[in-house]
């Protein structure tokens, strides 16, 4: 089976106008796409507005296909690392940026496609700067 995901990486900001009177009213707090994080307002590098990011669980032997668009400014590259799994056959989809691919410039996208081929859960982040992780399950 081919699992598909669409991310889009920008910049978003903690307690934003989604959040209205977030944290002094908490159903505030749980609007879409509010994050509060720590409670303070700071600038975040997200993707899909989701803190933590979005998850991907596939079953053994899945194509994982993840067309990450990067909306950043300001020449803030990124790429992604997939942590436990074994790039056998498709080395140029590990994600460590200027070593096994090149880093997605700003306002462009790539796809990764790579074999579902090591059960457990896994993590995922970027190997630029200060952006975030998650994890993820097949």
């Amino acid at each position: 089976m081919v699992c598909e995901y669409d991310w889009t990486l920008e910049m978003y900001s903690t307690l934003s106008r989604a959040c209205y009177n977030c944290p002094l009213n908490y159903t505030d707090c749980l609007r879409e796409n509010c994050i509060l994080a720590d409670g303070t307002i700071k600038s975040i590098e997200i993707i899909n507005k989701l803190m933590p990011g979005p998850s991907i669980q596939v079953c053994k032997g899945d194509t994982i296909v993840v067309n990450l668009m990067n909306l950043m400014k300001s020449q803030r590259v990124t790429s992604i690392h997939w942590h436990g799994i074994k790039q056998k056959g498709t080395p140029y989809m590990d994600g460590v940026g200027m070593v096994t691919q090149w880093p997605i410039i700003p306002m462009t996208s790539f796809q990764y496609r790579f074999l579902a081929n090591e059960p457990g859960t896994h993590w995922w982040h970027s190997h630029s700067g200060s952006q975030r992780a998650v994890s993820f399950v097949f």
